[in-house]
């Protein structure tokens, strides 16, 4: 039996310094890697904040949606205007409407910051009216501030809600 012979390899051969990376090459490589993960952080932050804005904006509705529901439990309260408070006042009293009203901003103040609450009645569906004192529509108004810090220059936030409560 006849041994078969490898043929003969040869060795490619490179110019002298070329073998390897360079320390410039791993630099730049090093230096892409991490601009690659300096936006991987940013993004994950903005994630954060904007996943924060959007419990807020949650928690104000669920507010606002919770007084109406109260409301619409005691219609007569509502007419007369039992329910009815300026955003930064307190309900006084010890009526059934002052009770909850005053348990509402409490909820508000501790689930949002800088929370507060308005309830009015107008005679139409159009927030922008104002209110009037008077008519089958209410007017709930949840404000809050999202800034994290006290020095920091954010305007309120406020959800409005709108809804008819017939007598």
């Amino acid at each position: 039996m006849r041994a078969h012979s490898l043929p003969h390899l040869q060795r490619a051969t490179t110019p002298r310094g070329q073998s390897g990376f360079s320390l410039i090459e791993a630099l730049v490589a090093m230096v892409v890697l991490s601009l690659g993960l300096l936006g991987l952080a940013s993004l994950q932050i903005n994630s954060l904040k904007f996943n924060q804005t959007a419990h807020l904006r949650t928690q104000a509705a669920t507010q606002a949606y919770r007084m109406l529901d109260t409301m619409r439990a005691s219609r007569s309260a509502v007419s007369t205007g039992d329910f009815d408070v300026a955003l930064a006042a307190a309900k006084t009293g010890s009526s059934l409407a002052a009770t909850e009203v005053t348990a509402w901003k409490a909820a508000l103040s501790n689930q949002l910051p800088s929370g507060l609450g308005s309830i009015c009645r107008t005679a139409t569906a159009d927030p922008t009216g104002g209110c009037t004192g008077a008519g089958n529509f209410v007017i709930i108004t949840v404000q809050w501030n999202e800034a994290n810090a006290v020095k920091a220059a954010r305007a309120a936030q406020q959800f409005q809600l709108v809804s008819q409560v017939a007598p």
